[in-house]
């Protein structure tokens, strides 16, 4: 496959697992509003501000590597599915994801919302390799917001070094009024 291939065809997200969805709207609804979203392709978008990579090659995303503080908040499992123009799984792709966490905060950089620096410090983000079926998981926090921005998650899907879309994806407003009125947040 070659760069305009993978640009033109690459689809990144099935969050085929959300655990907000399922205790928000209840496990059938959740599971009709994945259903819709299960073959689709995905735009490349802005990688925004606040990209790095850490080389955490992880499942769980939580976990400051450098303090072993665990970031708390709702949790949320997303699996992204990679595909190809004609929804064909895309296996051995790596899917690098970064967010910020529930007051809005990125790690690893200065200058935040409330005067907050978290350089040198790595929560909210990781990289997977999709497997046989093109998916990934991540175990992570419902991500929070910060002025000017919905809620959203950032992704790298990356077939070789120099090959790869970036893109972010924001949660519907009915599924962040649900969430933000948990106490879990």
């Amino acid at each position: 496959m070659n760069r305009r291939e993978m640009l033109k065809g690459v689809g990144a997200i099935g969050l085929g697992s959300v655990l907000p969805l399922n205790r928000a709207l209840g496990v059938e609804e959740a599971k009709k509003s994945l259903a819709a979203t299960t073959c689709f392709l995905t735009p490349q978008e802005t990688e925004g501000p606040y990209y790095f990579n850490p080389n955490l090659v992880r499942q769980d995303i939580r976990q400051d590597t450098m303090t072993s503080v665990i970031k708390t908040g709702l949790p949320l499992s997303m699996v992204f599915t990679v595909i190809n123009a004609n929804c064909d799984p895309i296996p051995n792709v790596l899917v690098d994801i970064w967010h910020c966490d529930k007051d809005g905060v990125y790690s690893g950089y200065a200058g935040q919302p409330g005067g907050v620096s978290t350089v040198g410090q790595n929560f909210l983000r990781g990289i997977q390799m999709t497997d046989a079926n093109g998916k990934s998981s991540f175990t992570s926090i419902y991500p929070g917001w910060y002025p000017s921005r919905v809620t959203h998650v950032h992704f790298k899907v990356r077939l070789t070094s120099t090959t790869y879309v970036t893109s972010q994806f924001a949660f519907p407003d009915s599924v962040n009024t649900a969430v933000y009125n948990t106490r879990c947040m």
